[in-house]
């Protein structure tokens, strides 16, 4: 009978062990699918919030930095090879309008506004009104020419064809002519301020890698060399070229700035013949050369970290 008892009990106590040992393995597999269901709210927390950084970047970079944003860049340039009658003077230089993508009237008034309020004595537009990709309608064109005419420089206006602006050449001569622009296609011309000490400004258009003997030769029998050499070309990645010529200043443009900009990084979409040379400023030997983000857009509709953009410049006369 105790032998029975004890073998009962025992059967009992194995029960009592096994059911614990039961409730224990419930008790880590609750935990356990406690976490995982945690870990999955966390995950999918994270990527809706990625989502949504992502989409609002997205409106951002589109409807708001590409429209509504405008920064002026501004430069202090020092030289020997002015005389006292062009010291002081101010100089802006704008670029890739692409008119008709994120560019339209009101931009477009908005940006001679900004232009004219810095009171300029030069202008420079480096380059792509139009866009290849943008058929622009007769009404547009007149509301350019109104637009660009009101532009004010104290002394003169001067343009040089982008790559997008071959595709509607015609209209862009026409723009030019109409809204008081000099064109400088492949040649140099003498600028001068009361003064017997010009600039000499040289425009490069669909460069010819063979011949830039238009950039050095003398102009109406004048020696240029002395004087303080101005190139506007519109593709950076000509300057391999033509640096050898040793002008003291070259103004271009057609990067768009590589539309997203990471600090410390600069630029990430850089178009075709701006692969090389997009940084904002740059030095090469002794000639500083300066990038234009632009205005517009063209065939990627965004800007993020770098707005709309022109350049001003002010010319100094170091007496050192």
């Amino acid at each position: 009978m105790r032998e029975e008892r004890r073998r009962e009990q025992a059967k009992r106590l194995n029960l009592l062990k096994g059911i614990e040992e039961e409730n224990e393995e419930i008790d880590e597999k609750d935990e356990k699918e406690e976490l995982e269901e945690k870990e999955e709210k966390k995950s999918h927390k994270f990527l809706i919030i990625t989502i949504l950084i992502i989409l609002l970047l997205a409106a951002y970079s589109t409807y708001i930095e590409p429209k509504y944003l405008f920064k002026v860049n501004e430069y202090m340039v020092n030289t020997k090879k002015i005389d006292k009658n062009m010291h002081g003077l101010k100089i802006v230089v704008f670029s890739d309008i692409h008119y008709g993508i994120t560019t339209g009237e009101k931009e477009l008034k908005n940006y001679v506004e900004k232009i004219n309020a810095l009171k300029p004595d030069i202008i420079f537009f480096t380059g792509d009104l139009f866009d290849k990709n943008i058929n622009v309608q007769e009404n547009s064109i007149n509301i350019i020419k109104e637009e660009l005419k009101k532009l004010d420089a104290s002394l003169y206006k001067y343009a040089i064809f982008g790559d997008q602006d071959y595709s509607n050449k015609e209209q862009y001569l026409d723009v030019l002519n109409a809204s008081n622009f000099i064109l400088i296609d492949n040649e140099s011309k003498l600028l001068y301020n009361e003064s017997n000490t010009p600039i000499v400004i040289t425009g490069i258009n669909k460069y010819d890698k063979k011949d830039n003997s238009f950039i050095t030769n003398p102009i109406e029998e004048i020696d240029t060399s002395n004087y303080l050499r101005i190139i506007l070309d519109h593709e950076p990645d000509n300057i391999d070229s033509y640096i050898n010529t040793h002008p003291d200043l070259i103004f271009n443009a057609h990067s768009l700035g590589g539309l997203i900009k990471i600090p410390k990084i600069g630029g990430i979409i850089n178009n075709k013949g701006s692969k090389k040379h997009n940084k904002t400023y740059e030095k090469i030997n002794n000639t500083l050369v300066y990038n234009s983000s632009g205005l517009g857009t063209s065939n990627i509709r965004i800007r993020l970290n770098n707005p709309p953009s022109i350049s001003l410049f002010r010319l100094y006369l170091d007496k050192k």
